[in-house]
């Protein structure tokens, strides 16, 4: 990081000294980190043997080669949202399937609860819970 003088500096000497001084220490290396890109950091650190990657956001994660190569992610109709990617559960094929919608398994999440239909139904009627009016709902 070209910061020689941090060797003997009492602030940076040990772990201690950087812990105790560790907003000025981070506020420095975050300063000096933002002069270059990522790429130019792991071309320069790599070569030296210090372990380090790019923190990536979920954009970048799911075009990074090997999540490619591992088919991580699916793309899946969600209900009101269209095509979304969702991940795979690590050692399943399977495609995964559309979140629930709001209120979708209230009824049946219930009664596995041991909730009677008189019971669910005042938490309905309340307000305290919600119900999705589907085919599906009418048969729990």
């Amino acid at each position: 990081m070209d910061r020689l003088g941090w060797i003997n500096d009492l602030k940076f000497v040990s772990n201690e000294a950087r812990l105790a001084n560790a907003d000025e220490l981070n506020a420095a290396v975050a300063d000096i980190l933002a002069k270059r890109t990522t790429r130019e950091w792991l071309d320069t650190l790599e070569p030296l043997g210090v372990l380090c990657a790019p923190i990536n956001d979920y954009a970048a994660f799911r075009e990074e080669p090997q999540v490619k190569a591992m088919d991580i992610y699916a793309n899946v109709e969600q209900p009101g949202l269209g095509s979304i990617p969702m991940p795979r559960q690590p050692g399943l094929s399977q495609t995964p399937q559309p979140s629930p919608l709001l209120g979708e398994h209230t009824k049946g999440a219930l009664k596995a609860l041991g909730l009677s239909e008189a019971e669910i139904q005042s938490l309905i009627d309340a307000r305290v819970v919600q119900q999705r009016h589907t085919a599906a709902n009418h048969r729990n």
